[in-house]
């Protein structure tokens, strides 16, 4: 099944407002779309009924799927300079160091706002504040700043996800491709509570055989460091084969103040409902909440994230995830899984550039993993299905067929049993008895 992620961008159409306290206003652009190509490598067969492999990721740009102006090497978007943000957030975490920050800042004569590509957004570029706060750490050996990689992105390409072991389902089906370690740990290690730190399902791709609608799913996030819940929606057909829908539950995204329970997502404090700090997840030195994700358009999310940002509209067939999912084998036949990333903007008095801005969650952009069956792959399947239906009629008409001649033939025997046990006693009747005188007429004489 081809796998599909569709970028969708964000552009700032009123900055100047913005810079003095105004709210944002944003535009959408995209889709942006790439074709995902996923390889899993180095597969080991434990002893312990799991596999273990690592899954290699690669996107490449695909124009017939993308709209007809979309060129992420030409097309520009205009967003908050997130590098700016970022280390305005470091600066917090080191008190003493906000006069080296604002010297950077200030020889840079970085504004607010930044011109970046598409393409530059979400494979990177080398950013020159990051590459003059390394070159200023190095210089003057400032050993208690952490390493910042001079190179921004806001995804990965060309990656490994990290060793993972699952079930292979040999031992008991309804566990099939659940996680059972990732990085060589048995638990995510990176949130507050056990709980959160659990693995829970697989990777989206396969769930538990015989799937029904009173079942919750679980399917682990590598983007988020996290297993997500999915619940029963509705049911769905894909190239008419039947199928169950299954979305996030309204109390994934709450708050702790609503769900206690969440609590342990919160690694620097609780963010309004509809917001997850995945800081934790990303691999370096200082994890600061600069990047928070969402669902797009901040779909069940808190209505003040909405009512800050001008240009939103939540609706849930566009911005809502789910999985198509056929119950009989619990695979996936159309899914859309989809996440917006923002950045969280908060005033700063002694970086000029951020002195007058409002606090805000602003989106930056999301995307959509869309996997979707073909019609020939959902025929095939039509068939298997009807055939497997099939077995238990087929079963029951030979039994109940078997049962019939199992009946008739020991019917039958019982007749000639009765026929040839009365032919007995009528020739036993027949028999003379010289015991006995005979009478003219040739009859036995009657005692």
């Amino acid at each position: 099944m081809p796998v599909r992620m569709q970028f969708y961008m964000f552009n700032v159409e009123n900055p100047l407002e913005v810079k003095q306290a105004g709210h944002p206003y944003v535009s959408q652009k995209g889709p942006y779309c790439y074709r995902v190509y996923q390889t899993k490598k180095n597969i080991t067969w434990n002893k312990n009924y799991t596999v273990s492999y690592n899954k290699f990721t690669k996107y490449v740009f695909e124009a017939d799927c993308s709209c007809t102006s979309c060129d992420p090497y030409t097309n520009t978007i205009t967003l908050p300079n997130i590098p700016l943000v970022i280390l305005s957030e470091v600066s917090k975490t080191y008190p003493g160091s906000s006069v080296i920050f604002s010297i950077i800042f200030e020889r840079f004569k970085e504004s607010f706002f930044k011109r970046t590509t598409v393409h530059e957004l979400l494979w990177g570029y080398e950013d020159p504040v990051f590459e003059y706060f390394a070159e200023v750490k190095r210089k003057f050996r400032l050993s208690f700043l952490p390493d910042i990689d001079p190179i921004f992105r806001m995804m990965d390409n060309n990656t490994l996800d990290g060793v993972t072991t699952s079930y292979t389902g040999a031992s008991d089906i309804s566990r099939i491709a659940v996680w059972t370690e990732w990085k060589g740990r048995p638990n995510v290690g990176l949130w507050n509570s056990s709980w959160a730190n659990m693995f829970n399902g697989s990777d989206g791709m396969q769930f538990p055989p015989q799937t029904s609608i009173n079942d919750t799913l679980y399917a682990f996030y590598v983007q988020l460091c996290r297993s997500m819940r999915f619940v029963y929606g509705s049911q769905t057909t894909v190239h008419s084969v039947d199928t169950l829908r299954f979305t996030y539950p309204e109390d994934l995204w709450q708050n702790a103040s609503v769900n206690p329970a969440n609590r342990g997502f919160c690694p620097n404090g609780c963010f309004p409902s509809g917001i997850l700090d995945a800081s934790v997840c990303k691999d370096t030195p200082v994890a600061v909440p600069a990047i928070v994700a969402s669902e797009p358009h901040f779909y069940q999310g808190d209505p003040s994230l909405v009512n800050n940002v001008g240009g939103l509209n939540p609706v849930k067939e566009e911005h809502g995830t789910f999985f198509d999912i056929e119950p009989h084998f619990g695979l996936p036949l159309h899914l859309s899984l989809r996440l917006q990333l923002n950045v969280n903007i908060k005033p700063i008095k002694y970086i000029p550039q951020m002195a007058g801005v409002q606090e805000v969650i602003l989106p930056i952009m999301y995307f959509n993993n869309s996997v979707s069956v073909d019609e020939s792959t959902a025929n095939t399947m039509k068939q298997v299905l009807i055939a497997m239906k099939a077995v238990p009629w087929v079963s029951g008409t030979l039994i109940c067929i078997g049962t019939i001649e199992l009946v008739i033939a020991f019917g039958w025997i019982l007749a000639a049993k009765t026929r040839k046990e009365k032919k007995r006693r009528n020739k036993r009747l027949h028999i003379n008895d010289e015991r006995k005188p005979l009478l003219g007429n040739g009859e036995l004489t009657r005692t």
